[in-house]
């Protein structure tokens, strides 16, 4: 009889839970390409908070988040059977009161959005007087980098093969085996401070850098996964003068957009300690390169969703434009750079030639689950993460439908001009109908099919400077940027099969570098 009590008691739990799921779980999320499935800002709501904190540390960790628990006692079956028929019937009451209801996670305060801002453009004056200084900075090459960094630590967390990373943080990362971090998306990347540092008697030039990112955490001793919502600001330090007293000097574009030997610019050469095993180098960490030297949690929460098939009310395409302070000073230095007498000619005809079919496209290959016909618009990180929510969708037997596309206005927002490299920021407004269908039925399962869509993005575009051969103005969506060959032969890492050149880095012509939704650029 007990065990009949038991066994009811678990049923009719398992049954809430269930029900509970049924109704809540499969709610709203971005899709595209840009809204990145699986993506969440602290502006852009839509998930069920279930937990906050914040913390700091000191050197690089990351503790166990999330939580469990243990209960020291239960309810007698006379009282937990009424108490979980109850739950269920609560449960199903909130769910359907709350069905058209977008549940929103904590959003910035006006004080911390100021903050942000006023962070951002003091680092803005003071990353000037860095380049004064080291004359090879790129904002751009950065940037990847340390995206690069952070997307490998938590890729490697829990694993052996973290200590591969030691190059590139001060001190040794911790592996924590407990979790394993994975759906990785980085949804704004912001500089918030730059400055100097004193660390064992010598001085470094410091960046701080607030990554707003969402990741799956999964415990791996009961398999229970948690998609967390967090932001966290990571320091990044580099000598400020060498062996005999120069200046630093960031490294060459090769030797930044992978994670390789400062010395010789061998990947993957490091096996736990210092010495890089092509060329025998002991690379000691932030001496040639930027090296991590502590991270700070500032926010997270975890929250519920199926993330490929749910939706989310757009959030901040309202908003006004965010246009960089000194727009027109970039504006004119890049007017000179290119002997242009108008740049807002250059402007509407970038709009033109390179953002709307870029735009396009992108769009048409995220639909078709395919890339390969625009392998060679995008960055290899971007292409990374895309591949990746690609690959999920087919797993699942889904596809992310993006019907009627058009695009109502494109805004320039920022331009940035550094030794390798320019960086254009564009604002596009776009609508669409939006909708997920099951691959073995075509049933809509997420989104809706007769409805448009609006939204907006902020698109950084990138080619390099300085090349015998400038860079085209235009894109190719038929042929190699390079060697005009078809691009039935352009590989997973961006090389044309035909001239074996890397056409995915801006050498060639304008690459897509980043997609950031309007809630999150700031």
């Amino acid at each position: 009889m007990l065990k009949l009590i038991r066994d009811a008691r678990l049923n009719l739990l398992r049954l809430g839970l269930f029900l509970f799921l049924m109704v809540i779980v499969a709610e709203y999320i971005d899709a595209r390409p840009g809204g990145g499935s699986g993506s969440r800002s602290r502006s852009s709501g839509g998930s069920s908070r279930s937990s906050s904190r914040s913390s700091s540390g000191g050197g690089f960790s990351r503790s166990s988040s999330g939580g469990g628990g243990s209960s020291s006692g239960s309810l007698p079956p006379e009282v937990a059977i009424p108490f979980i028929i109850i739950m269920v019937v609560v449960f199903i009451i909130v769910a359907k009161s709350s069905h058209n209801k977008q549940p929103t996670i904590t959003n910035r305060s006006d004080n911390e959005i100021d903050e942000l801002q006023t962070m951002r453009a003091r680092a803005e004056k003071d990353l000037l007087t860095l380049k004064t200084k080291d004359l090879n900075f790129s904002q751009t090459l950065f940037l990847d980098y340390v995206q690069n960094v952070f997307h490998q630590y938590y890729s490697r967390l829990d694993k052996e093969n973290l200590s591969a990373l030691r190059p590139f943080f001060t001190t040794a990362p911790v592996v924590n085996p407990d979790f394993n971090y994975s759906e990785i998306v980085i949804n704004a990347m912001h500089i918030v401070g730059v400055g100097r540092t004193s660390m064992h008697q010598q001085e470094y030039d410091s960046i701080q850098i607030l990554l707003e990112t969402n990741f799956t955490q999964t415990d791996n001793e009961s398999g229970i996964k948690k998609r967390f919502l967090s932001e966290e600001e990571w320091t990044f330090v580099r000598k400020m003068k060498g062996l005999n007293g120069e200046q630093v000097l960031s490294l060459v574009p090769a030797k930044m957009q992978v994670l390789s030997c400062p010395s010789c610019g061998a990947g993957e050469s490091f096996h736990g300690d210092l010495q890089c095993r092509a060329c025998g180098t002991t690379i000691e960490p932030a001496e040639m390169q930027w090296a991590a030297s502590k991270n700070k949690l500032v926010f997270e929460e975890s929250y519920v969703t199926n993330a490929l098939i749910s939706y989310a009310e757009e959030v901040g395409t309202n908003d006004p434009t965010i246009f960089a302070r000194n727009l027109s000073q970039s504006k004119a230095a890049f007017a000179r750079l290119h002997n242009l007498d108008n740049i807002d000619n250059y402007s509407q005809q970038f709009t033109n030639e390179v953002v709307k079919p870029a735009f396009v496209a992108i769009y048409a290959a995220w639909t078709k689950r395919n890339l390969q016909p625009v392998r060679h618009l995008i960055s290899d990180f971007l292409y990374q993460t895309q591949q990746f929510w690609i690959e999920e969708y087919k797993n699942q037997g889904l596809t992310n439908q993006l019907d009627d596309l058009h695009i109502s206005k494109v805004e320039l927002a920022k331009i940035d001009i550094d030794k390798y490299y320019e960086t254009l920021t564009v604002r596009i407004f776009a609508a669409c109908k939006d909708y997920t269908t099951k691959d073995s039925t075509g049933k809509v399962v997420g989104g809706h099919k007769d409805r448009l869509r609006y939204f907006s993005e902020y698109w950084t575009f990138v080619r390099r400077v300085g090349m015998d051969k400038q860079p085209k103005d235009s894109l190719d969506l038929s042929s190699c940027p390079s060697c005009s060959a078809p691009l039935d032969k352009i590989g997973q890492a961006g090389t044309c099969g035909y001239c074996s050149n890397k056409i995915s880095t801006g050498e060639f012509s304008w690459v897509l570098s980043r997609i950031t939704q309007d809630e999150a650029y700031a």
